[in-house]
């Protein structure tokens, strides 16, 4: 039976994929839990259009980050709570950068974007990568005490 992938499917393909797979595979698993429907020739040109709008939302997602990394030219502040030694009660997590930065110059970035090394888990200077496809970024975080 001739499928196209909605989401990527691990053994099988990636989302908006022509695939052939057995009557079973796909009547019994794939199209109830919605990782496939059926390929008619109406569908395929439908799957075609949102794989063409996809890429172009894409392009322009990195054309943006890439703007935004140009605009992140200063350290990112975090206060938060630590103890007299300088350990933090809770370690910076993505969530926390991404929304610092979003705070702090207004642009937003996605967590799974943000690659911290080691748990940041002191006051002080730490470095982060931000990735992705196309670009890289290393941003410089401060953080103190509040």
């Amino acid at each position: 039976m001739r499928i196209i992938l909605l989401k990527d499917v691990s053994k099988v393909g990636q989302r908006y994929e022509i695939k052939d797979v057995s009557d079973g595979h796909a009547l019994n698993f794939l199209i109830p839990r919605g990782l496939a429907k059926p390929a008619s020739p109406k569908e395929i040109s439908l799957m075609d259009n949102l794989r063409k709008q996809e890429e172009k939302s894409r392009q322009e997602k990195s054309r943006h980050l890439k703007e935004a990394f140009s605009s992140i030219n200063q350290r990112v502040v975090i206060k938060t709570k630590a103890n007299e030694k300088g350990h933090l009660f809770k370690r910076i997590s993505e969530e926390d950068l991404s929304q610092a930065i979003k705070n702090q110059f207004g642009i937003e970035i996605e967590k799974k974007l943000i690659k911290i090394e080691k748990p940041i888990k002191e006051i002080g200077e730490h470095e982060v990568m931000i990735e992705t496809a196309d670009h890289n970024a290393k941003v410089g975080i401060s953080v103190s005490s509040a």
